[in-house]
């Protein structure tokens, strides 16, 4: 279990800001490591820079690897599945047997994949980024294609191998040789010993015959099946809830996920030995690993209190934005609002070092909820989407705005922060809204959306951005447009992008800051080694954190 570390630094501010910061950074940075959860009998912990496979049964190390690593599959007795992944998003997969031998899998190549290990030895395993799907051979790690699934977008879960395509979706049961069509709503399907339960957004299906029953609020997001039963993951109004349904259908337990006043969020779900398990954390609360139901309540690593203020859109709107501040201070604190707002994605409060620095030096955190992402029902996000992504845009400004009205960041010590699209959103804010905020931090974000097929993933981006080129209103939230015709009174920009960003086109964050310098703007490009759109080397999430912190906090003084 985490034990708290009290920390008492004085409020962000004045000559030492940044050292506080950096100080406090590197103490969350060795206090807080995000634990593995267990997976089939297996689990990495984290030693030093390096991930280390353990067998649970006895506590054996069985391999050890350049982090970050992750189990795909598992089976007690037999061996894990491990994927280990590059900043590229690329991954090697191996094998690891229960002996310790280490079975290497070719003949694809491998990225953010999802396995499956079945009661026949097989292992099934996605390819080509959940493109394609076959199955391995423990012993030779041979990948072999499987041409009875048809091509879609594929998902591997304990009930089979998922496949959407077309407005269907076909559940293909690689043990049973099986293939049928289920509801188009379906989140996914989960088994364990003989009871399978179909979970969809609004209802989940359990046993044969089956039997509804409707989750008491919220969309379904995941689940998984242990000898309890069948939690399942539901957001609800942007809060996370967990419910336990037993095999026969009946509600054993539900809750909001929170720790103390702290609002929490459950990043994954795992089953080992039968035992279900969550991870949870927040911003004030570090990442735990819990059998679910728990009976101990998560701990917060810094005194901080959670509240969601309502901010009213200029079309009527309720925007909810969750802060988090230490608790008993009323008055306007240095802020970090950040933002998300697309692909139907709910944005949650996790744990990070350079949060919790900011928290344990006095500061507020609060994330925007607002349209076009995944926080609601299917209409949130659509009214978020396309060409009405400026809707998005501007909530955040109102957001922003509300914050400074109830009394939580004054406009001089507010900074808008934003990753990947949430970078884009933040980005076309302040261009858009002049005077709500100090600062902006954009990380691995597309910011130039006329030059969107520049992107390698760019072509599938169309539908979330709206293609500039044929709607002309994209560009009243597209940042490189709004950087060249409204960058009057913008504040200091930071455009940070990874140097092994498989997603994002790499010229972007550099034209832009150069836009924005010809224009008056203080904006400086940073280039993070080391790093992709997701996965990165231990050395490369420090230096992005000091860099991150560094800057905020310089900003700051700067206005102080």
């Amino acid at each position: 279990m985490f034990r708290i570390v009290p920390r008492t630094t004085p409020p962000i501010g004045g000559r030492d800001a940044t050292a506080r910061l950096l100080d406090a950074y590197a103490h969350w940075q060795c206090a807080a490591p995000r634990p593995h959860l267990p997976t089939g009998g297996y689990r990495v912990r984290r030693d030093g820079d390096d991930d280390v496979l353990t067998a649970l049964a006895d506590g054996r190390a069985l391999r050890r690897v350049a982090a970050p690593a992750r189990v795909l599959a598992a089976r007690a007795g037999s061996g894990a599945v491990l994927a280990r992944l590059a900043p590229d998003e690329s991954a090697a997969v191996e094998i690891v047997r229960s002996d310790g031998r280490v079975v290497p899998v070719a003949g694809a190549r491998f990225a953010l994949e999802q396995a499956a290990w079945l009661p026949d030895g097989t292992v099934v395993l996605t390819a080509d980024g959940r493109l394609r799907v076959g199955v391995v051979d423990a012993d030779d790690g041979r990948w072999q294609e499987s041409r009875d699934v048809p091509r879609g977008r594929i998902s591997v879960s304990t009930g089979g191998v998922l496949v959407r395509r077309s407005g269907t979706v076909l559940l293909c049961n690689f043990a049973r040789g099986s293939t049928m069509e289920l509801p188009p709503d379906t989140v996914t399907v989960v088994e364990y010993d003989g009871v399978r339960a179909l979970v969809r957004r609004d209802a989940i299906e359990v046993g044969s015959p089956r039997r509804r029953v409707v989750p008491t609020r919220g969309t379904a997001i995941g689940a998984a099946a242990g000898r309890g039963g069948v939690a399942v993951l539901t957001v609800d109004r942007g809060r996370h809830r967990l419910t336990l349904v037993d095999r026969g259908g009946r509600v054993r337990d539900t809750r909001l996920v929170a720790a103390g006043t702290d609002i929490c969020s459950v990043d994954a779900l795992s089953v080992s030995d039968g035992e279900i398990h969550v991870r949870l954390d927040g911003v004030a609360t570090p990442p735990q690993v819990f059998r679910y139901p728990w009976r101990e309540d998560p701990r917060t690593a810094i005194p901080a209190a959670g509240e969601i203020v309502v901010a009213r859109a200029d079309d009527g709107a309720d925007i909810d934005v969750l802060v988090t501040r230490p608790p008993d201070v009323r008055r306007p604190r240095p802020l970090l609002l950040d933002v998300y707002g697309g692909f139907g994605v709910a944005h949650v409060p996790h744990f990070e070092p350079t949060t919790a620095a900011w928290l344990d030096a006095g500061g507020a955190v609060a994330l925007a909820q607002v349209r076009g992402g995944g926080e609601r029902d299917e209409r949130w996000r659509q009214d978020g989407r396309g060409l009405r992504k400026r809707r998005a845009v501007d909530d955040l400004a109102c957001a922003a705005r509300e914050l400074v009205a109830v009394g939580a960041s004054r406009p001089d010590c507010l900074v808008l922060t934003g990753g990947s699209l949430g970078g884009t959103v933040a980005a076309a804010a302040a261009l858009r809204h002049p005077g709500i905020a100090a600062a902006v931090v954009t990380t691995a974000a597309p910011l130039d959306l006329a030059r969107l097929s520049d992107n390698p993933l760019g072509s599938r981006w169309a539908g979330e951005f709206g293609d500039l080129h044929s709607e002309p209103a994209v560009a009243e939230h597209d940042p490189m447009s709004l950087a060249r015709s409204r960058a009057a009174g913008a504040p200091p920009f930071l455009v940070l992008d990874m140097a092994d960003d498989s997603r994002i086109d790499a010229a972007q964050g550099p034209r832009f800051a150069e836009v924005l310098r010809r224009a008056g703007v203080d904006a400086q490009h940073v280039r993070i080694a080391g790093a992709g759109h997701g996965p990165a080397s231990p050395t490369a999430l420090r230096d992005l954190g000091t860099r991150f912190l560094s800057y905020v906090a310089r900003v700051l003084e700067e206005d102080t």
